[in-house]
């Protein structure tokens, strides 16, 4: 089967260290692309909710997850697919009000290459849905959602965005020079393991220091989100032969050199212990909501 590779946009939150991580790794890739790929491999959307017990959010997203899977199962899932634009100036007009870090800094290029089908849907019947006090969905909006799964457009002037399973290039060297900043702030005695891992990904492709959020059932609701980091291929033979022909193997060796071992970085500022509890829905009678135990 051909594999087609597009040019698109995406928002990335590089104040976000995980996320930084694999931006400036320069790969992103989907959870269902993840080579350990389980249930508990999430998207970095829906950790993000969870991280900062946004229930409102995380609750609306769950309604329409659970649309997709009754009525439209072949669509990418929200809450493990990646998101796109088309334009630039689409994704700007688009994405007003949506949060923080949706601004024009934070919007970059990305060769895009799906894993099977990409899904266009219309946004606005997301953002211009009605919600109750606290942000949550109302009856009246249910209906909106199969009109979005449908790829149906909302208005004659559709703020259309893309969905897909796969793996996605960061073209932008702006985008990648700033991650790095961040991640060599943030781990600064991880030096060689951040360009192991940017080198390797750079060379070959490699997964080696690829990070996935993932989640774990602990157990009488209780929900373990944690990162996982692959650093098994920092150190096979394949990774480092790959790595002689970077460019920059050089001030890679003096790094080795310096190091007495491949230190790797910690996500404990990012991972959290939480409990399962539920908010009630008109027509749907659990869907989850999370607080914080640990």
């Amino acid at each position: 089967m051909e594999t087609t590779t597009m040019r698109l946009y995406a928002f990335l939150d590089l104040d976000h260290v995980p996320t930084a991580w694999a931006v400036m790794r320069g790969m992103l890739v989907s959870a269902r692309m993840n080579l350990d790929y389980s249930p508990g491999c999430i998207s970095f959307m829906l950790a993000g909710l969870i991280l900062s017990e946004n229930n409102s959010r995380l609750c609306n997203e769950l309604v329409f997850e659970d649309r997709r899977r009754t009525n439209h199962s072949a669509r990418t899932s929200r809450l493990g697919g990646m998101y796109f634009f088309d334009e630039r100036s689409l994704a700007l007009r688009t994405s007003e009000g949506w949060g923080p870090h949706f601004k024009e800094e934070n919007l970059f290029a990305l060769a895009v290459t799906p894993r099977g089908k990409v899904d266009r849907f219309d946004s606005d019947w997301i953002t211009h849905a009605d919600y109750d006090a606290s942000g949550r969905l109302e009856l009246g909006s249910y209906d909106r959602i199969d009109q979005y799964w449908r790829g149906i457009p909302a208005s004659d002037q559709p703020a259309w965005e893309l969905l897909c399973d796969g793996l996605a290039i960061v073209l932008d060297d702006d985008a990648r020079k700033r991650a790095y900043e961040v991640v060599k702030r943030e781990f600064p005695d991880c030096l060689l393991a951040i360009e192991i891992s940017r080198l390797a990904c750079e060379t070959s492709g490699s997964p080696a220091g690829m990070i996935t959020p993932w989640l774990s059932n602990m157990g009488d609701n209780t929900i373990d989100l944690a990162y996982w980091f692959r650093d098994e291929e920092l150190r096979e033979q394949d990774t480092i032969a790959a790595l002689s022909q970077h460019p920059n193997s050089g001030n890679l060796v003096n790094l080795w050199h310096e190091s007495d071992s491949i230190r790797l970085p910690g996500w404990g500022q990012w991972m959290t212990r939480f409990k399962l509890g539920s908010q009630s829905t008109p027509d749907l009678s659990c869907i989850a909501s999370v607080h914080h135990v640990q």
